[in-house]
């Protein structure tokens, strides 16, 4: 009988050990290796959305110093110096595209609850009316306008109020996506392409509605203070009106004006109205400030009946509260920051709403 040799075996099992302890150490080193690597990465990602958000940061606050230093603070026009986009560059090389537009050159749907009493010659809900057909959205804007009242209203009084149906707000608009929320607001209506001309009796002269309308806060505001505000951060996330005391808030009492400086035609239009008298005004007023800003309104108003007048005073300025400023990275096209300031009688600039740069976008 031959017995095998124990030796042997052992040798060959301590082998196969000292193989299986080399293979976990080589993973266990791979391991560490990658981690190393992902973390290196990790820091490197958000190194560069650090460098990227304070550079927006500082693309923002070169306009609101632009802003503070206009001369003319009771016009606002296309052709003073905020209008023409200007370059930043950053240390590291890379370079920024900024422009400032104006938030006033639009029709605020903020404006929705303010009482027709107020404006009596031509309450908002009748330019809204005018302004939703002018965009070719519904032929029956009865429905779309109520709807947009009873959500931005603080009341709980009208048609779409039913919170288990219509869920409104009851507060002021602060993001597009919450005026897609309302009733009867689709996106894609918004973003429609522009309308048949000849269906809107010409006012086609936008590539889509939402070059109609703008979201602004309450225009009692107070936007002035001691500093130029160029040198406050970022609000750490966008004002909403959750941030607020619903039960504290009341109906704005005046409604946001539109800057006859910088207005497309087809809102002037909806805004003053398409009797012959009051369009004739728009396209006087359209030929003047191809050469001129319009710096008072009075020589024009004195042509119109007395009534007529108060639609100027109700919904028409000749500067501009509220202005968007977009950065845009120069080599990727990307929107590094986006925010809504606004700007005092006494030249204060101050960020109202801040929309930070999101990686990859």
């Amino acid at each position: 009988m031959r017995i095998p040799s124990r030796r042997k075996t052992k040798r060959g099992s301590v082998l196969i050990a000292v193989l299986v302890v080399l293979a976990l150490c080589a993973a266990l080193l791979w391991l560490v290796q990658a981690g190393a690597l992902g973390r290196s990465a990790s820091a490197d990602i958000e190194s560069e959305r650090i460098t990227t958000a304070s550079f927006g940061i500082d693309c923002v606050r070169s306009a609101m110093r632009v802003l503070a230093d206009d001369e003319d603070l009771l016009v606002d026009h296309l052709n003073e110096k905020w209008a023409s986009p200007f370059e930043l560059r950053h240390p590291d090389g890379r370079r920024a595209r900024v422009r400032i537009e104006d938030a006033n050159r639009y029709f605020d749907l903020n404006n929705a609850p303010v009482p027709a009493t107020v404006t009596a010659t031509r309450p908002v809900t009748e330019i809204l009316h005018e302004l939703f057909r002018t965009c070719g959205m519904n032929s029956n804007t009865t429905d779309q306008v109520a709807a947009l009242v009873d959500a931005v209203d603080v009341n709980n009084a009208g048609r779409f109020e039913d919170p288990e149906e219509f869920n409104p707000a009851n507060a002021p608009l602060a993001t597009w996506a919450d005026l897609f929320r309302v009733h009867g607001m689709a996106s894609r209506a918004f973003f429609a392409p522009q309308p048949d001309p000849d269906r809107v009796r010409g006012f086609g002269e936008f590539e889509h509605p939402l070059q109609t309308f703008t979201i602004l806060p309450d225009p009692d505001a107070s936007l002035s203070g001691t500093a130029d505000g160029a040198d406050d951060a970022p609000p750490d996330q966008e004002p909403t009106p959750s941030d607020e005391d619903k039960s504290e808030q009341e109906d704005r009492r005046r409604a946001s004006h539109v800057n006859l400086n910088t207005a497309p035609a087809h809102v002037l239009r909806g805004v003053i109205g398409n009797t012959p008298d009051r369009a004739a005004l728009v396209e006087q007023l359209l030929a003047y400030r191809v050469e001129n800003p319009i710096t008072a309104i009075g020589p024009y108003l004195g042509r119109l009946p007395p009534a007529d007048v108060q639609i100027a005073t109700a919904y028409l300025d000749t500067k501009s509260a509220y202005f968007w400023v977009t950065a845009i990275d120069a080599s990727t096209g990307n929107t590094i920051a986006r925010a809504l300031v606004g700007r005092g009688s006494d030249g204060t600039v101050k960020i109202a709403q801040w929309r930070p740069a999101v990686a990859g976008r």
